[in-house]
């Protein structure tokens, strides 16, 4: 069964099933589609990345901020007024909020172009980026900007430019200390393919105020021959990183590792292989030390063209590597291993299935995996295979996996379910072993040029955490204009409302019987609502509760602040989960599920009162892009608890 065809199937279960709640006067035993585990945080709603740009999202703990940069494209939310921006946002840890910020717009709708940050050992921000190919000089340019200050991700320098002879792609920034008794703010590295697309290297002596070099790494020979690369630094001194020799879909690859240090280097024994990596003679991969060999067999099955997935080091010297392998070299069965090496020996076991290619021309493209960076026996991966029990799933689901035997055997519990977009490309930034950032996109992929997927992800840290959530149906009693007037709507009655500019209250569906509704039969532009909560003194997280057909990609814009509202999708949103509140809510319609955002934190310092902004999406698309708004939710924060 394929795939569209297995999600079909899916959303007919699911529309069964609250179809029978509705009529028993309750909640379906099947429970709603687009579950996540813990609360959804919406980054940006449109952006994506490769998998070659590292580090593509940073923890600050010092100014208490989390980083994810992206790339927006045409096919997303915007349209083609976002199509190639190259954003940063950020979650301000201390403050609860999620903001962003464009530091270039409209480059190219490419997944390839996002950015490559690093926090500098000054507090400042780095970004570095450049477009996937295309014509005359502007494919060429590696592009970088810092931030003015240290930990404001608000305000950054003017954009500067390297040229190279080649175009450039896949930017990976790494900072390392001055070796001791060395004066100075130690190297910036930034491994970039460039020059014959080969991995090359560029590095910055004064914390990215300039770059210098086009020293090549590695080479295959000739610019169709390009080694696919991943880093990973010890924070002393070396930056290790595995390699393949080619594109898989080209050529029969294994994975090989070697590190770099002091600008030499060296194979996993400590060999030299280039007395220089700052020289124009790269060294062919197959030099480095084989991690695995194209045509073992694990687990009594022959893997072969493998491809680099992601690298975790630490400064004792213990690596770990995941790549993905074809079984049997078929591209419909694709395999995720683990590479551990301890300091003299690499050893490989098998992880999961991952499924087949997200689309024909790239055979290889699978959902992918992250390490955490922290926890040396855990791991997130992107499948359509439940790795619990090999069953075919309709969508590509996150899976938190984790070992007791050095990678042996996995025990798996769902991030993702039943969900009606996939979920791709889950990363994990370093930060602490008692707190993780989930990150991912989700939405539809269909080429790395050509997506509509949205950034999200899970942050599990005490700072973050709330508590239960108060809903609070949003009534003409508490929901007003912005400025305190009543709210002109039609209704209240059974279905859509007219497209006259106001707000609808459609009767017989939703919390209370009742939900404001617009851009139901015709384009609107209805007013901002205001609902207001009143709370004693207090720390308090919010969120805002809309509905969707899950079929279609309902909309809603929201915030604390009316100038500052966001745009949250069924596809950038989870459902509401019932375990969350402190008294039933309904969760579940006829044809439509409830969906949450959180919208962020407030701190009372007397008693008052709370308002969440709502309104409509600018241009949203009638009937399939309507907006259900039903009420609001409210949770005491719990920082370090």
């Amino acid at each position: 069964m394929s795939r569209t065809a297995r999600l079909a199937v899916l959303l007919s279960l699911v529309a069964l099933g609250v179809e029978l709640a509705a009529q028993a006067g309750g909640t379906a035993d099947r429970p709603a589609p687009d579950r996540v585990r813990g609360h959804l945080l919406t980054f940006q709603d449109n952006g994506a990345w490769s998998w070659f740009e590292d580090e593509r999202a940073v923890v600050d703990p010092v100014a208490g901020r989390i980083l994810v940069g992206s790339c927006a494209d045409g096919a997303g939310a915007g349209g083609a007024g976002r199509d190639g921006d190259i954003d940063v946002a950020w979650l301000d840890l201390r403050r609860g909020r999620i903001a962003s910020f464009a530091l270039h717009e409209r480059l190219q709708g490419d997944d390839h172009d996002s950015p490559a940050l690093l926090v500098l050992p000054d507090g400042r921000y780095l970004a570095m980026y450049g477009m996937h190919g295309g014509r005359g000089e502007a494919p060429l340019l590696s592009r970088w900007r810092r931030t003015v200050r240290p930990g404001d991700p608000t305000a950054w320098t003017p954009e500067r430019t390297f040229r190279h002879a080649r175009s450039m792609s896949y930017s990976n920034l790494i900072w390392l200390p001055a070796p001791a008794g060395v004066d100075g703010p130690g190297v910036v590295w930034n491994f970039v393919r460039a020059t014959n697309f080969d991995p090359c290297v560029m590095t910055s002596t004064d914390l990215g105020e300039t770059f210098t070099g086009t020293g090549k790494l590695l080479t295959e020979g000739g610019n169709a021959d390009r080694p696919y690369v991943k880093y990973a630094s010890d924070g002393a001194s070396r930056v290790h990183l595995i390699t393949t020799e080619r594109h898989p879909r080209d050529f029969d690859n294994s994975i090989y590792h070697g590190y770099v240090e002091g600008g030499v280097l060296h194979d996993s024994s400590g060999a030299v292989v280039d007395a220089d990596v700052r020289d124009a003679d790269g060294q062919p991969p197959a030099r480095l030390t084989p991690v695995f060999v194209s045509g073992t067999a694990i687990g009594g099955t022959v893997l072969r063209r493998a491809w680099t997935v992601d690298l975790a080091a630490d400064a004792s010297g213990a690596l770990r590597a995941l790549f993905i392998a074809r079984a049997e070299d078929r591209d419909t069965d694709h395999r995720l291993l683990l590479g551990r090496f301890d300091g003299a020996h690499w050893t490989v076991t098998p992880v999961c299935a991952m499924g087949g290619h997200l689309y024909p021309s790239e055979n290889d493209y699978t959902g992918l995996a992250a390490l955490h960076p922290d926890d040396p026996d855990r791991l997130f991966v992107s499948t359509d295979v439940d790795p619990r029990d090999g069953t075919s799933l309709a969508r590509h689901e996150i899976f938190d996996g984790r070992t007791r035997d050095g990678g042996g055997t996995w025990s798996w519990q769902p991030v993702t379910r039943d969900s009606t977009v996939d979920n791709l490309r889950p990363i994990v930034p370093r930060w602490a072993p008692d707190r993780t950032a989930l990150l991912w996109f989700r939405g539809t992929y269909a080429t790395y040029g050509e997506f509509d997927t949205a950034v999200v992800g899970i942050v599990d840290a005490p700072e973050l955490r709330c508590g239960p959530v108060t809903y609070v149906d949003a009534t003409a009693a508490n929901t007003t204009l912005v400025g305190g007037e009543r709210a002109p709507a039609s209704g209240p009655a059974p279905g859509p409302g007219p497209a006259d500019g106001r707000w609808h209250a459609r009767s017989g569906v939703g919390n209370g019987d009742r939900v404001w509704t617009a851009d139901a039969t015709g384009t609107e532009d209805v007013p901002m609502l205001c609902t207001r909560i009143e709370r004693p003194a207090g720390v308090y997280d919010l969120f805002v509760y809309f509905w969707s057909n899950p079929a279609e990609d309902w909309a809603i814009r929201a915030g604390l602040d009316r100038d500052a509202l966001r745009t949250f999708t069924r596809r950038s949103s989870a459902t509401a989960d019932p375990a969350d509140f402190t008294a039933p809510v309904t969760c579940v319609g006829a044809t439509v599920a409830l969906y949450a955002a959180w919208l962020g934190r407030v701190e009372l310092g007397d008693a008052g009162d709370l308002g969440v902004f709502v309104d409509d999406p600018a241009g949203a698309q009638p009937g399939t892009g309507r907006t259900w708004f039903d009420g609001i939710g409210v949770a005491p924060a719990r920082p370090g608890g």
